[in-house]
């Protein structure tokens, strides 16, 4: 299976922001960085069957803007994804979508770069960042039992194909 992992968008300044953080949406710049981020998604002919988003404003925003980009069947919000979740919670995660087999997560940092970093078995926790915006892939091979391993069973099982900036993914479009 392939496993896209997304960070939010430019979603400005948290210290600026006044209200309940779980609610602070994208910027003007973040939502039009977006669009062009989802048009190179796009672009690279993504077959997403499912989406799966953190319960943020932030994150949500950034999952729509692709899912009305290449339409998955289906499209869910998680709690699992929320601020803190783990290898462990994406382990659960996988388990609730048997089916799938392009699967993309949205999410926050530094939480998707320390699953990242777990997946592929590059070590030290913070080795991998995706800036606001930007997307990875990763083949994730654990045979047949893929979607009910355990934490465990998915550190090192992945393959980084391809890690990608936003600056680059809106030139594809």
């Amino acid at each position: 299976m392939h496993v896209y992992v997304l960070r939010h968008g430019n979603a400005g300044d948290p210290e600026q922001w006044t209200g309940d953080d779980g609610k602070r949406p994208l910027t003007e710049e973040g939502r039009k960085e977006m669009r062009a981020v989802a048009k190179g998604l796009d672009w690279l002919d993504l077959k997403l069957d499912t989406i799966v988003t953190s319960p943020l404003v932030r994150a949500q925003e950034t999952a729509d803007f692709v899912r009305q980009a290449l339409h998955p069947s289906r499209y869910d919000t998680s709690q699992l994804l929320a601020p803190g979740c783990d290898l462990r919670a994406l382990a659960s995660l996988l388990a609730l979508y048997p089916q799938s087999r392009e699967l993309m997560i949205v999410g926050h940092e530094p939480d998707l770069g320390e699953i990242i970093a777990a997946l592929i078995g590059a070590g030290l926790p913070g080795k991998i960042q995706l800036k606001k915006a930007a997307c990875c892939c990763i083949k994730l091979d654990t045979g047949a039992g893929a979607l009910t391993a355990s934490a465990g069973e998915l550190g090192g099982k992945g393959v980084l194909v391809w890690h990608l900036p936003p600056r680059v993914l809106a030139r594809l479009a």
